[in-house]
């Protein structure tokens, strides 16, 4: 009787009891074995700050990227598979230094953010906007960035006005820092040529935090499309 009275007053395991080492193993096997690794780990990272240190764990990354998958990633993208498009391309970005600036990106990544891959044409539309290329360059980072997050105005609680957020922003940037891990690169750290016109707005109530429908997070609201672009390409060169 008292043996089943200890067993039922035990604590329940908990994924905090495994050995990291093992831990480790588990999250690399749903990685390999899943076709959208960089979502499961994100969802395996949610569910404690146990499993958000396993996640973060450079170790995990040899299970995540066999050789065998980047063999692969050409081919796919000669067939058009977008995400393959969009891996080649962000390669091609972590692989140099960005040191020159043209008003063109790489074919695989242009490929799949005219495709309608999201995260590829917030990518697109930031390397674009940097480039300062002209007008019509600009107008193209413009197109990207509606592609990749809308263009709806949101109501503030400030007068009636309406501005455009960057809600969506964050969970794109959450996912180009992911496959930063999963590719186990960094971009090379160099001073890059700025815009000019990168100074913060001058306009009342721009770059202000307001809370909608992430209250944890919240998000930033921006006057004209050109003051969100500007944002977060200072914290996209952040996340690579």
């Amino acid at each position: 009787m008292s043996a089943t009275r200890e067993e039922g007053q035990r604590r329940p395991s908990s994924l905090a009891d495994l050995p990291t080492e093992l831990a480790i193993q588990i999250a690399g096997h749903v990685a390999v074995t899943s076709v959208r690794p960089m979502e499961d780990l994100r969802s395996l990272q949610a569910i404690c700050h146990f499993m958000r240190r396993v996640c973060s764990d450079p170790e995990l990354y040899r299970y995540v990227v066999p050789d065998g998958y980047l063999t692969l990633l050409p081919r796919l993208a000669q067939v058009g598979n977008l995400e393959a498009c969009f891996v080649i391309g962000m390669i091609a970005v972590l692989c140099y230094p960005l040191l020159r600036l043209l008003p063109i990106i790489d074919k695989n990544l242009e490929q799949a953010a005219r495709g309608r891959h999201k995260v590829a044409a917030y990518v697109a539309a930031v390397l674009l906007y940097m480039a300062n290329g002209g007008t019509g360059i600009d107008n193209t980072a413009r197109q990207y960035t509606r592609q990749a997050v809308g263009d709806e105005p949101v109501k503030v609680p400030w007068g009636g006005a309406k501005m455009l957020s960057n809600e969506e922003c964050y969970q794109i940037r959450e996912t180009v820092t992911w496959l930063r891990f999963w590719l186990w690169m960094r971009r090379k750290v160099v001073v890059l040529p700025m815009r000019a016109d990168v100074d913060p707005c001058k306009r009342g109530k721009c770059d202000s935090i307001v809370v909608l429908s992430w209250p944890q997070f919240g998000c930033k609201v921006f006057c004209s499309e050109n003051c969100r672009i500007r944002f977060e390409l200072n914290l996209f060169l952040g996340c690579i």
